[in-house]
């Protein structure tokens, strides 16, 4: 079986945040179908003993030199500075592919500007696509799901599901018109 193409990973995958989850279960789904990869962390303030602790394990990947990516994956919001953006697009031999997701049915013309500037731009359903698509990114859209990890979602042992029962929910969060 061929090896597949070496991928370097840009993301956030040290941050206790929806962005660094979704960078880490993106890497470990890389490495679980066997593509070899390389971390470049985006450093948005000083990381945390504790996460880096709890997430030493990808620490290894972290500008490994013993493979060439073939392919740049930049796992960061639509809002992506437009300069920066097209540094790591230029300054990459390979396709440099953005993976994003936004929540609302319409991108600000920064984000469509920023998400031109890629080769191609991955999100995470088709609604995304069509929310892109719809706002004027002239990109090749793909929709490439969330891994995620099996273990988040098991039913607890001794549950019982009761269909009339009453549930409370509690969360906790900044309102925003973002969220």
């Amino acid at each position: 079986m061929p090896v597949p193409p070496a991928v370097e990973f840009v993301g956030s995958v040290f941050a206790d945040s929806g962005y660094g989850e979704a960078s880490r279960l993106y890497v470990t789904a890389l490495l679980g179908a066997k593509v070899p990869v390389t971390i470049a962390a985006f450093r948005r303030g000083e990381f945390d003993d504790e996460i880096e602790g709890r997430y030493k394990v990808f620490g290894a990947l972290v500008g490994r030199r013993d493979i060439e990516p073939k392919v740049r994956l930049i796992n960061q919001t639509p809002a992506f500075d437009r300069n920066t953006a097209a540094r790591l697009t230029a300054e990459f031999a390979g396709p440099v592919v953005q993976l994003t997701t936004w929540e609302t049915n319409r991108l600000p013309t920064v984000c469509v500007k920023s998400c031109n500037t890629f080769d191609a731009v991955w999100v995470p359903t088709e609604w995304n696509r069509r929310a892109l698509a719809d706002s004027g990114v002239t990109k090749p859209i793909k929709v490439f799901p969330h891994p995620h990890g099996p273990a988040k979602y098991d039913v607890p042992k001794g549950y019982d599901e009761d269909q009339d029962a009453k549930y409370s929910f509690y969360w906790i969060g900044a309102w925003s018109e973002r969220k």
